[in-house]
């Protein structure tokens, strides 16, 4: 699953765990910050990666296939 953090009308992050308490499912999340502070706070929220916007699509598809 797809997730951006970047929602109109909520906090993407707020989703993320809605969604891993609901399933085990691997959930990529977009988002636009590269920092270290938050791909860990993603990860530990449930998130089994995340791709920094914009990325290229090459790459987002390799991290899918993985």
């Amino acid at each position: 699953m797809l997730l951006d953090l970047g929602l109109p009308d909520g906090d993407g992050r707020d989703v993320l765990q809605q969604l891993r308490r609901g399933s085990e499912r691997s959930i990529i999340v977009l988002t636009a910050h590269d920092a270290v502070e938050e791909n860990v706070e993603l990860l530990t929220l449930g998130a089994n990666d995340d791709v920094v916007k914009p990325f290229a699509l090459p790459e987002l598809l390799a991290r899918i296939s993985v």
